[in-house]
């Protein structure tokens, strides 16, 4: 989330961030609120500043008229506070959704053609023949079925069948057995279920909170990714250096 004071300090960048990406950013709203939530606390603190002083006059005179007034001031702050707070959740909120900046670096494109290639690995092999995209082998070797999977759940879907299926799996197992056996890497099976905070920690919430499934009555949703419980696993932790 971009903090609010970068945001102030540079609404333009931000705007102009956003409709690169063909979103919108809520900055007048953020700016608005923004005053809004700063006069509400600079009215309190005015007031207890105030009170601190009618207070030390109180401990001299005894006046009953001023202990009134002090009283008076003390439902006079505690409302702009509550004023403060309320305008402060609305505020947090639309931070939410406001989109980031990118890097300088990154290309400006509307389609795939706009993509630009930053490096390559190895040599592309010289096969002798014209290679056949994976969906067509998959159905000429009746391992992918498209037109089942069409009627079942739309386009771009594929039945995985017999030596299709178990190939997905093996493919599965190799990159999990290579990526904890050689490279470090330490398996987790998450909860496939997590709270709110969580998926605002990956800004799955809120832009795609209508998008996302809910358990009813209850603060938890269903992760589309196990990046949602990995990335929060140590969040609210600080961890020493050489845990890292």
């Amino acid at each position: 989330m971009l903090s609010l004071a970068f945001i102030r300090a540079n609404p333009d960048v931000v705007r102009r961030a956003a409709e690169l990406k063909g979103e919108t950013a809520p900055v007048d709203e953020i700016l608005r609120l923004d005053q809004e939530w700063r006069g509400h606390q600079f009215k309190a603190e005015s007031i207890k500043a105030e009170q601190n002083e009618l207070s030390k006059q109180f401990a001299k005179t005894r006046d009953d008229s001023l202990k009134e007034k002090l009283r008076e001031m003390a439902d006079t702050a505690k409302g702009e506070l509550a004023l403060a707070d309320t305008v402060k959740r609305e505020l947090d909120d639309l931070l939410l959704r406001v989109p980031n900046i990118f890097h300088e670096s990154v290309p400006i494109g509307e389609t795939e053609a706009d993509n630009v290639v930053v490096r390559e690995w190895g040599t592309k092999p010289d096969l002798g023949f014209a290679p056949r995209t994976h969906y067509d082998l998959g159905e000429a070797l009746g391992i992918m079925d498209f037109e089942h999977a069409a009627r079942v759940s739309g386009s771009r879907f594929a039945f995985l069948l017999g030596e299709g299926a178990r190939l997905e799996r093996a493919l599965v197992q190799f990159m999990l057995d290579v990526h904890t056996r050689e490279h470090g890497y330490t398996e987790v099976w998450p909860p496939m279920l997590v709270n709110s905070a969580s998926m605002v920690g990956t800004a799955n919430l809120p832009k795609f909170a209508d998008q996302a499934f809910k358990v009813e009555d209850r603060d938890l949703w269903l992760i589309p990714t196990a990046e949602v419980p990995v990335t929060n696993f140590h969040r609210d932790e600080i961890l020493e250096a050489e845990r890292l």
